[in-house]
């Protein structure tokens, strides 16, 4: 009885373990609103969007609007939790090439989650096309957002 107990104790403490790693999507679905705030590489001042945006996260896939400004784009898609700190949305659109790309919602972000808020940014230290000299702030992209349902 002894080597049957041993092994049966051994799963159940595996199980429950990997259980309380879980990442729970659906604790994040429902819809969101707020805006969209960014400080473009070398800058200092933040950016905010010209209205407010919305976001809608169902199972695996989100839906994001955006401005007419691009200010941000949108975007939709499939997300996926990477880790308790970190989500990734994947884009489904083609998109044309006038416009900075990191507005859309693509791509790997930080996320923090509140009870009823919802904030997603993604930081850039490096820079291909601009100058970032020692004390100017990198590009940052971030949504604050609240649940409206």
């Amino acid at each position: 009885m002894k080597h049957v107990r041993l092994p049966l104790l051994f799963t159940l403490l595996l199980f429950s373990g990997a259980c309380s790693d879980k990442l729970n999507l659906s604790l994040l679905d429902g819809n969101y609103k707020g805006y969209f705030y960014h400080i473009r590489p070398g800058d200092t001042n933040y950016l905010k969007s010209p209205g407010p945006i919305s976001l809608k996260l169902s199972e695996k896939e989100y839906t994001s609007t955006g401005s007419d400004s691009r200010i941000p784009a949108g975007g939709s898609g499939e997300f996926i939790l990477i880790n308790k700190d970190d989500i990734e949305f994947t884009d489904k659109h083609v998109w044309t090439a006038d416009f900075d790309w990191n507005l859309i919602l693509n791509g790997r972000f930080i996320y923090e989650f509140k009870t009823d808020s919802l904030i997603l940014t993604r930081k850039f230290e490096n820079c291909n096309t601009c100058e970032i000299k020692p004390g100017m702030m990198p590009g940052l992209y971030q949504y604050r957002l609240k649940r409206t349902n």
